[in-house]
């Protein structure tokens, strides 16, 4: 194994061990322990690859995870609060989720998900659906294979954008990010869900060594619908795409929709993520 697999296979251990412990409080020793690394050398070497402290990194899977049950069961805000490691401290979590998401808890969950500034009504798609068509080429990209919930796929992001930084390869000015879906969670079993994380570098198709794999972003004709706001509401957000694409005459291909993260998240507040759906149209 070289110098730089070693360093890779260290790295994508700490990252499993946050994904698995985040809710836990979090001992920079231990995580040093997972990569074999000393806690001097490892903060320092985490957050050049990251751009975050594990602070930072434990505190965005909680609020994620956080926005994630609101969404998805009816436990209360302390219920949740406790789940995601705010044991016995509410207003505290009630505080940092606000900071983060622009609204309280309560209301983030009975505005039906959806953020103050991008609001969808209740009972039909607006006409001002921001929907384009367009046609791309194909987009060669490195990749990492995800299974599993979709709201999960930020390790697999974490993963790819880590091994790309210790190769030299990120950042890079043309980079662009990728999630390519190829199941319907509505009607899959969550086991079963598969995703892949994707980088753009550039239009050079090349090998890479594993866990990153090459792939090919499809060619051809796709309708865009321009999101911005928490990735939580990214299910909704489809749910109305859909519907609105229903009132033209054209028909989705058989092929997987993909998105485009056209922002950073460790720099925006999450109501300002702007994400680009593409669904593959028919010629």
């Amino acid at each position: 194994m070289s110098h730089r697999e070693y360093n890779e296979t260290r790295f994508a251990k700490a990252l499993d061990y946050l994904h698995r412990h985040f809710r836990q409080n979090i001992n920079l020793n231990r995580v040093a322990e997972e990569a074999s690394l000393s806690p001097y050398h490892w903060h320092r070497i985490y957050r050049a690859v990251m751009g975050e402290t594990v602070h930072e990194t434990v505190k965005r899977l909680r609020l994620h995870h956080a926005a994630e049950l609101l969404i998805s069961t009816q436990k209360s805000v302390a219920e949740i609060a406790r789940e995601c490691g705010y044991s016995g401290n509410t207003q505290s979590f009630e505080r940092i989720f606000r900071q983060a998401y622009g609204v309280p808890p309560n209301t983030f969950r009975t505005q039906q998900h959806i953020p103050y500034s991008h609001q969808l009504p209740q009972t039909r798609p607006p006409a001002s659906l921001p929907i384009e068509i367009t046609t791309i080429e194909p987009l060669p990209v490195a990749l990492v294979p995800h299974s599993g919930s979709y709201m999960r796929i930020g390790q697999s992001f974490e993963l790819i954008e880590s091994l790309l930084t210790l190769r030299g390869l990120l950042p890079a000015p043309d980079a662009r990010f990728f999630g390519i879906y190829f199941n319907d969670p509505a009607c899959t079993p969550e086991q079963e869900l598969r995703a892949q994380a994707a980088v753009f570098l550039n239009n050079t198709q090349r090998s890479f060594e594993p866990p990153i794999q090459s792939g090919t972003i499809a060619g051809g004709r796709y309708a865009v619908y321009h999101y911005q706001g928490p990735y939580s509401n990214l299910e909704q957000a489809y749910t109305w795409f859909y519907s609105e694409l229903l009132n033209t005459p054209y028909q989705v291909r058989d092929a997987p929709c993909f998105e485009e993260y056209l922002n950073d998240w460790q720099k925006v507040p999450p109501h300002e993520l702007r994400t680009d759906i593409y669904l593959p149209l028919a010629d």
